[in-house]
């Protein structure tokens, strides 16, 4: 099963390196970072994906760390989490590996997202996090200083 997965997630990371922008200095014009715990981290290839009303962008760095930011909206403006399933405008989730275990997984438990661009045109998403996540055994991780810039959206 894992190599299944892992399999999947090189197809994935590969596909998409191939379609990413560039900007005119020839830079990716697609990013991702945050800092988890005071560590910087950045995603190697930012992706999201809208459904119903809900857009989710993606994350991975290179060591395998992954955000995974929710967002129950696609209009630029703030997103606020709520523990209350009905007023939830946004989640955010946090694994320490690919494989991560409940111990390894952080869900956010206060936090917010602002979507800053929404291009449904050319597909396109920018914007800011941050959250505060805890694991199954309660220990809490600090998600802030977040963004992600024009990362490309699929729709379903």
């Amino acid at each position: 099963m894992k190599k299944i997965f892992l399999t999947i997630a090189v197809i994935c990371v590969v596909f998409l390196a191939s379609s990413c922008k560039k900007d005119s200095n020839g830079n990716s014009a697609n990013s991702m970072s945050a800092s988890i715990g005071g560590t910087q981290w950045s995603a190697l290839i930012p992706a999201g994906a809208l459904s119903n009303g809900v857009l989710v962008i993606t994350g991975t760095s290179l060591t395998g760390q992954s955000i995974i930011v929710t967002v129950n909206g696609q209009t630029a403006g703030t997103y606020n989490l709520s523990v209350i399933p009905p007023k939830a405008e946004c989640l955010g989730t946090y694994k320490a590996t690919l494989t991560a275990t409940s111990e390894d997984t952080y869900v956010s438990t206060t936090g917010s997202v602002v979507l800053t661009k929404v291009d449904l045109t050319n597909k396109l998403v920018s914007g800011t996090f941050e959250f505060t996540a805890a694991n199954s055994t309660l220990v809490v991780k600090q998600i802030t200083a977040g963004t992600f810039t024009d990362v490309t959206f699929i729709t379903q």
